[in-house]
């Protein structure tokens, strides 16, 4: 099983729905998680409602900070929007997905 590692400094928003809809399609056939560099307090509410609305449930997550542990074990790392300039931390290929969001 291959694991993605979303990336996104604040983990509210962004990495956390690229999770959910990752999780979701891949049928557990893969694995993915998220967590930022400087994460939050908690997940944004609009995004957990809009998330609720396609059938995922994920108001039980929280903001989690990545450390070189995780990272190091993920088969690829998607950053949102941070890229090396602030994460400079991950020690791999990543890719930088663009997208805005708060």
């Amino acid at each position: 099983m291959k694991t993605v590692l979303f990336v996104c400094v604040h983990n509210a928003a962004r990495n956390r729905m690229a999770e959910a809809l990752f999780n979701e399609i891949t049928e557990k056939k893969h694995f993915g998680i998220s967590a930022g560099n400087q994460s939050s307090k908690s997940v944004n509410p609009d995004m957990v409602n809009g998330i609720t609305e396609l059938g995922i449930i994920i108001s039980d997550k929280k903001p989690k900070r990545h450390i070189r542990p995780i990272v190091k074990k993920e088969d690829k790392v998607v950053t949102m929007c941070c890229g090396e300039k602030v994460c400079p931390s991950i020690p791999k290929e990543i890719q930088d997905w663009e997208i805005e969001g708060s």
